[in-house]
């Protein structure tokens, strides 16, 4: 299957790099129609992959045939890598919704481009610059509702449903969902939103005026569960009558945190990943090789030169030690580390549905020779990016769900990768035996496997409420506090753990000492680098008052090693390793609080 896959996607990348598209006709025109749209209420999650809609119109009577890319803007500069929409086909005077998957380490202009694809670039016939999106704080809710349909509240964004996002990655701030009416949606959309619900999403379904709820398909069955209020996997749904209407969306105000560390999970990462595999080059010895080098030029040559007083014998020596020396430093620099290309990457995973999980996985590709490299990960359906801000990258990303990257990467450096979206695989499951809550203090935990499964090995478990922290273990096949049957005998405070030593990454370079940071214990600092980005922690502050802990709700979080589910292509490497934190959200039963 994954062959299968790799193969689909190598021809899609390579019909598009070098393979030139027919030339739009040059009376055809196109254009951009109303306002490109951010997300499902205008906003942008920084550091996150995010969601852009954009209405393009054929202008012309004749077709227009091309590829849309769509680029991050710093300043004037292009940074990342564009997000290309390959095979563009509208007709004469129609009209098509485009929907990019962009990655964003900040709020930042971007830029969209069309025309006629040449050896992998958009031959450009004309832009349209997209201004910076609101970034603010808060969470989402919106009402779907039909085509050219009207909202039924005053207070809640509306969104079609129709243009209802594929991929679930870019709903990572969406809390509630309002609807009263079934969407008419494709299996890609019905997939992303009940991705979304059995994450920790909350539908609210409202009545019609006669008291009638809608009636799902066999796709969306489990919001037909009759109850109130039920739970979906880690999510809910409601259901309110005909005049139920939701109290205004009030957006918090951007804090002010007297902790001047905010919290920049893609730099803290990358900056250990890289260290991993920082080549061990032999500084003295080439420092050696320089003086020598700038000696024997000068004043060696110029010697040689009064000396001999024939040009062609100093202009013969300059060239020979100019070789010399070049094929001297060529092989001295090109040392690198074990001589073997290799990927490093760490993965946060959500549960979904059973056998999908939301992921968002960390990659740092190092090579020993410099090439075009194609990046997919045949088990995974994900968008990607490079995750750099401040400079262009050549290469291009195809936007899901193809999704894929292909980009040039020199002998001997690193490309860091970050990709986002749905991984099929069964994963590391669980069942809640026992879950007891008391005067706001956890007090008993016991977890079991998923049916026909058994935990790993090297697992490593965690259970956060609120500010407090419980280790996991795993005895007599039951994973519970440590040293305890499941009553919970320990609880550290959440700072001990993710603080400024584990998340901080404004000095990169000390993890450059291989023998105060082996390989294995660079990738262990990333754990709680994830878990904070999970837990939604921005500034080390808000652990000290706790206001973004759900006091109704208890964060799982099971490590263990990186399985070929998460593999990129095995054309690229096959020493790849690293580890999967999967995160479970349990709610507590209302008799246990």
């Amino acid at each position: 299957m994954w062959k299968y896959f790799t193969a689909r996607a190598f021809w899609i990348l390579l019909f598009a790099t070098f393979v030139q598209v027919a030339a739009t006709p040059l009376h055809a025109e196109l254009q951009v129609e109303g306002k490109p749209k951010w997300g499902l209420d205008g906003r942008v999650t920084p550091q996150h992959f995010n969601l852009l809609t954009v209405r393009v119109f054929n202008n012309s009577e004749e077709p227009w045939q091309g590829a849309v890319s769509l680029t991050p803007i710093l300043g004037f500069q292009p940074v990342d890598v564009p997000v290309l929409q390959p095979d563009l086909y509208i007709e004469p005077y129609g009209n098509r919704d485009l929907q990019f998957v962009i990655y964003l380490q900040s709020a930042s202009d971007t830029r969209l481009e069309w025309g006629p694809l040449i050896r992998g670039r958009v031959l450009a016939e004309d832009s349209y610059k997209i201004d910076e999106p609101d970034d603010s704080p808060g969470s989402v809710a919106v009402e779907l509702i039909r085509p050219e349909g009207r909202s039924k509240f005053q207070s809640v964004p509306a969104f079609a449903e129709d243009l209802f996002p594929t991929n679930p990655i870019v709903l990572n701030k969406l809390t509630r969902v309002y609807l009263d009416h079934t969407p008419r949606w494709q299996e890609p959309q019905i997939q992303a939103f009940r991705d979304w619900l059995f994450a920790g999403g909350t539908v609210s379904l409202i009545a019609d005026n006669v008291g009638e709820y809608p009636e799902f398909p066999a796709s969306l069955s489990e919001l037909n569960e009759p109850s109130d209020q039920f739970g979906v996997g880690s999510g809910v749904v409601e259901r309110h009558s005909s005049t139920y209407q939701p109290a205004p969306i009030t957006r918090p105000e951007e804090q002010q945190f007297e902790n001047y560390l905010n919290l920049d999970p893609n730099r803290t990462i990358f900056s250990r990943l890289r260290a991993i595999t920082t080549p061990e080059h032999n500084w003295p010895l080439i420092y050696t090789m320089a003086t020598v080098y700038l000696l024997l030029l000068f004043p060696g040559c110029w010697l040689i030169g009064r000396k001999q007083g024939d040009y062609r014998m100093t202009y013969g020596v300059i060239l020979a030690t100019v070789t010399l020396f070049s094929f001297g430093f060529h092989s001295v620099g090109k040392r690198g580390y074990g001589e073997e290309t290799s990927i490093h990457s760490v993965v946060l995973a959500q549960a979904g549905p059973p056998g999908r999980w939301i992921v968002k996985q960390w990659s740092n590709l190092f090579v020993t020779s410099g090439s075009q490299y194609l990046i997919v990960h045949p088990k995974l359906n994900v968008a990607y990016s490079s995750g750099q801000s401040d400079e262009r990258i050549p290469g291009q990303v195809l936007n899901p769900p193809n999704g894929l990257m292909m980009t040039e990467v020199p002998a001997f450096s690193n490309r860091t990768i970050i990709d986002g979206g749905v991984a099929q695989t069964v994963g590391l499951p669980i069942q809640v035996d026992q879950l007891q809550v008391e005067n706001e203090d956890l007090k008993v935990i016991r977890l079991l496997p998923a049916s026909g499964q058994q935990w790993p090995e090297d697992l490593v478990g965690y259970a956060i409420y609120r500010n407090d922290l419980i280790q996991l273990s795993v005895s007599e096949g039951v994973l519970a506090p440590t040293g305890s049957t499941g009553d919970v005998l320990q609880l550290r405070p959440l700072q001990s753990f993710i603080n400024e030593a584990s998340v901080n990454a404004y000095n990169a370079y000390q993890y450059r000492n291989q023998e105060e940071n082996p390989p294995s214990k660079l990738l262990d600092m990333n754990e709680w680098t994830l878990i904070a980005e999970d837990l939604g922690v921005e500034n080390l502050d808000e652990l000290v008052n706790g206001t973004i802990f759900a006091p109704d709700k208890v964060h799982v979080y099971l490590r263990t090693s990186l399985s070929d589910d998460f593999f990129a292509g095995e054309q690229i490497s096959p020493q790849q390793n690293g580890f999967v934190i999967y995160s479970h959200l349990l709610h507590i039963p209302p008799r246990s609080q």
